[in-house]
């Protein structure tokens, strides 16, 4: 039997101090190379002091916690950002009302930043690392555009605060469009600041006549926010796809049979829940999604396709931090063990 090589590299997780799917891959680690090293920063462990130097020779960073813990991370260290962020406990407290203070604390804030965007680019550096800090913000817009210049098609969009051209593009597509937040708005803010009153705060709303007579009455020439507002495509299925490097991992998600999950499947019915089966997709849609990703300079996340009843794909999101845990064990897929082998990978057993 062939002996396991020694793994001396450092592997270290950023996660939330309760995320499951994280606690799984560390299993599979443990697993595959029980000598490995792995350092899970959370949430809720603070990093008290640290240093980072950046030279010609090399580069290298330390960080001690405040359980008395040290981390020493190395160029040939392997990093995974799952969820959550650095905890420095250097951070500025919350600033005065006096006004020079403010602008004190604000300059702190900004170089704190500029700290904490680098040390996400120096971590995440590792070939066999996966995700950044900075890929959660991905932007909606941006990757519509990058999506649909490589090949994929999207469903028509605008976004505006113009209540005559949110009217005029209503009508133009029969009175079937939807809203959503853009970024990170709650959603049942993000619908009051557009005024409207929706139940529950869900993520898709499908827009009535109602909604623009509100609109009109509310507010005669502009909503206070610019909001996203796009055609709602018909659909034969929703599908969920997981991709991690050049792996796919799709779900076909059968909501169009319940009224409650027929616009937004996350409204989930859990007398009578969706039927979720693992699904092929077509090659050229598969290698347009995987240019598109490497398009957005995403390594890893959760993708949101809809299937058109005349079998046309259309895009409409992605998420770099989505959970996945659902789809693995609803398709039998075996993501964890995939992710693991993957921070594994520059080790001589595992390629």
């Amino acid at each position: 039997m062939k002996k396991k090589a020694t793994l001396n590299r450092k592997i270290l997780i950023q996660s939330d101090h309760n995320e499951a799917s994280t606690d799984d891959v560390m299993g599979w680690l443990y697993y595959l190379q029980p000598d490995c090293n792995i350092i899970r920063l959370n949430d809720s462990k603070e990093i008290k002091f640290m240093h980072f130097s950046i030279g010609n020779k090399q580069e290298g960073a330390t960080f001690k916690l405040s359980s008395g813990e040290q981390v020493v991370f190395g160029q040939k260290d392997t990093y995974w950002y799952r969820r959550g962020s650095l905890k420095i406990g250097s951070r500025p407290p919350d600033a005065a009302s006096d006004g020079n203070a403010h602008r004190i604390h604000s300059a702190l804030r900004m170089e704190l930043s500029s700290i904490e965007s680098y040390l996400d680019f120096y971590l995440s550096s590792s070939t066999s690392s996966i995700g950044r800090f900075e890929e959660q913000f991905t932007n909606r817009l941006t990757n519509l555009s990058i999506a649909k210049k490589c090949g994929l098609d999207i469903p028509e969009t605008i976004v505006s605060n113009d209540v005559d051209q949110i009217v005029e593009f209503y009508h133009a597509n029969h009175g079937q469009i939807v809203t959503k937040m853009i970024g990170s708005v709650p959603p049942q803010k993000y619908f009051e600041l557009i005024g409207l009153e929706v139940s529950g705060g869900f993520g898709t709303h499908l827009l009535t006549n109602a909604d623009m007579e509100k609109l009109k009455t509310s507010y005669r020439d502009v909503i206070p926010l610019p909001a996203f507002f796009q055609k709602y495509v018909s659909k034969k299925i929703e599908i969920r796809v997981f991709f991690l490097g050049s792996s796919l991992y799709p779900m076909a998600i059968f909501s169009q049979s319940n009224p409650r999950t027929r616009v937004d499947y996350r409204r989930q019915d859990r007398k009578q829940p969706n039927r979720l089966v693992p699904y092929k997709l077509p090659f050229p849609i598969e290698r347009k999604i995987l240019k598109t990703m490497e398009e957005a300079g995403l390594d890893c996340g959760s993708i949101d396709l809809i299937l058109h009843p005349d079998d046309k794909y259309y895009f409409l999101e992605v998420n770099p931090i989505g959970q996945y845990q659902w789809l693995a064990r609803n398709c039998n897929y075996d993501i964890d063990r995939a992710i693991a082998k993957r921070l594994l990978c520059n080790s001589k057993t595992y390629d």
